[in-house]
């Protein structure tokens, strides 16, 4: 690095530390902490829990997918969840495929009209059984977790492209005004 001329060291800084940046923001892309993520199952598919809840109490998951319902009790708060894969950073990625849905119980209150019907949400915790309960025409067994941690996903807003006008490409009035070609 000594012998290098002052222009390369000076760029060769400058890449280490804009690789160490990307290298950071990878790292700190997930939303969910190292802790729960090195616990959860990776191995266990939510189609599999969804068969037999009751054969992996207790074993730390990391799902999630679009908020169907949130009811609220004295005690805790029960999210019903329509489970969607979910993609890097723990991103409920495909609102089209789903393998079913779940319940996430929450200890204390969570308001019903911030995680309201539609939004994205990943939550991470144990399974701690299921409940059964009527969807449509028959009963429906959905697995419970006992959330941890929680995330809610931003609603995703339009981007609104300033408008400049013609004069801000063409000078101002624009190339169709009297003056733009003489006198």
């Amino acid at each position: 690095l000594q012998k290098m001329a002052p222009a390369l060291r000076h760029g060769f800084k400058f890449f280490s530390v804009v690789l160490l940046g990307l290298v950071v923001n990878g790292c700190a892309a997930h939303v969910i902490s190292g802790r729960l993520r090195q616990q959860a199952a990776p191995n266990l598919p939510f189609r599999e829990v969804l068969k037999a809840p009751q054969n992996h109490l207790d074993c730390t998951v990391i799902w999630g997918g679009i908020i169907i319902q949130t009811l609220n009790t004295p005690q805790y708060t029960m999210i019903k969840i329509l489970q969607t894969p979910l993609g890097y950073g723990e991103l409920p990625e495909d609102d089209t495929t789903s393998e079913g849905r779940f319940f996430a119980k929450v200890k204390g209150y969570l308001d019903n009209e911030i995680y309201r019907a539609g939004r994205n949400i990943t939550v991470a915790g144990k399974i701690i059984g299921q409940q059964v309960e009527p969807l449509g025409q028959m009963h429906y067994t959905y697995p419970v977790i006992l959330v941890e941690e929680i995330n809610l996903w931003q609603t995703p807003r339009p981007y609104d492209w300033p408008y400049y006008g013609p004069g801000y490409w063409w000078g101002y009035p624009g190339p169709f005004y009297r003056g733009w070609y003489g006198p």
